[in-house]
């Protein structure tokens, strides 16, 4: 069974796009990088489906067209309009050409490293994306949240494995 945990958010499905279930996406992945997942995952009735890529095609700058195999028709796409496009968590990382093109919701549960002190901050619980700046929601060991910029420059070590981010964080951040 197919947990929270091991999916990131990749897009959203916007609508249905003809007769035969083929759909139209705002994607955080291109088309080309789409059709090399193993699965995309939708929330079908509280539980996590895969469903395999059968075409992908780029629509402009972040929108694709997709069909996914066992929906066939215009009604059974927009059953979906709305739902939220997830990819396992391991594919990502393999699929995308660096750290930038991957979605920050991905780091969701990685603990934040001060390069500086080489001390744990926290972990990150949450990405604020509501805005250009994106940030990390760090829950910090003392209870509190620390809200850490989810830059690359500030990026200076990623360990999958351990899932950690260690960063160099400007003199003062974690008093805001």
């Amino acid at each position: 069974m197919i947990t929270r945990e091991q999916l990131t958010e990749i897009g959203t499905i916007t609508k249905a796009h003809g007769l035969h279930g083929e759909m139209a996406a705002t994607m955080d992945i291109d088309a080309d990088d789409l059709a090399t997942l193993r699965c995309v995952v939708l929330n079908v009735d509280g539980i996590y489906v895969p469903f395999f890529v059968g075409n992908a095609r780029q629509r402009g700058t972040q929108a694709v067209l997709l069909t996914l195999d066992g929906i066939g028709s215009d009604r059974e796409a927009s059953q979906f309009a709305g739902s939220t496009v997830y990819a396992l968590r391991d594919d990502v990382v393999h699929v995308v050409d660096d750290v930038d093109d991957v979605p920050a919701d991905y780091f969701t549960g990685f603990s934040i490293i001060d390069k500086a002190t080489g001390q744990t901050i926290g972990t990150v619980s949450d990405v604020d994306d509501s805005t250009i700046n994106v940030l990390f929601l760090v829950d910090r060991p003392d209870g509190t949240t620390a809200y850490v910029p989810a830059a690359a420059e500030l990026v200076t070590d990623i360990d999958h494995e351990h899932r950690s981010i260690t960063m160099a964080l400007p003199n003062g951040l974690l008093d805001l």
